[in-house]
């Protein structure tokens, strides 16, 4: 287990990205700015990370895991009421993370964590065991055509909620998501 100091840098780290994040695209953070920012010297930064890009993948694989975790938790998607369980529980999750997600999500230089967020899905849904994947006329490409098209919408619409385009509450979007993926069930 971490000591109080580490996670307070880790907290203090982030929220100075997150800031700097907010303000210019991700090649334009420095380490210099960034620790000044932190109230750290670059020493300490340099013990968590190599550099910014570093801080910035050690994010999205944070959330990649939480979100591949809530998939995980919700398996298996084919049956509706687990679908409907992992939207609102995606939904609660980017809420809780509104901040970050919100920057990111304004933030043209961050498209890596879309892409990412977009992969690990992808891979997640393709992946899941579905009887109709025992059938000798499964069609694997038209199951990941249906995914890509799935997760890349789901993912949009969350980033535009979390952009303001989308006013909707949580709840609202849960269901109006439901609806949508109800089509695919």
């Amino acid at each position: 287990m971490q000591d109080l100091r580490y996670i307070r840098t880790e907290k203090s780290i982030r929220d100075a990205f997150f800031k700097l994040l907010s303000q210019k695209n991700l090649s334009q953070i420095t380490v210099t700015e960034l620790s000044k920012e932190a109230f750290l010297g670059r020493g300490t930064f340099y013990l968590h990370y190599t550099d910014i890009y570093e801080l910035f993948s050690a994010i999205t694989k944070e959330h990649i895991s939480n979100i591949f975790k809530i998939y995980s938790d919700a398996m298996p998607t084919y049956i509706k009421e687990n679908s409907a369980k992992l939207t609102y529980n995606i939904i609660d999750y980017v809420k809780e993370n509104m901040t970050e997600f919100q920057i990111i999500a304004n933030n043209t230089s961050t498209q890596y964590f879309f892409s990412q967020i977009m992969e690990s899905q992808i891979s997640a849904y393709t992946n899941e065991p579905l009887p109709a994947k025992a059938d000798i006329n499964f069609d694997e490409q038209y199951d990941l055509v249906e995914a890509s098209f799935i997760v890349a919408g789901f993912i949009n619409v969350l980033f535009e909620w979390a952009k303001g385009n989308i006013k909707l509450t949580d709840s609202d979007l849960a269901d109006k998501l439901n609806r949508v993926l109800s089509h695919f069930i």
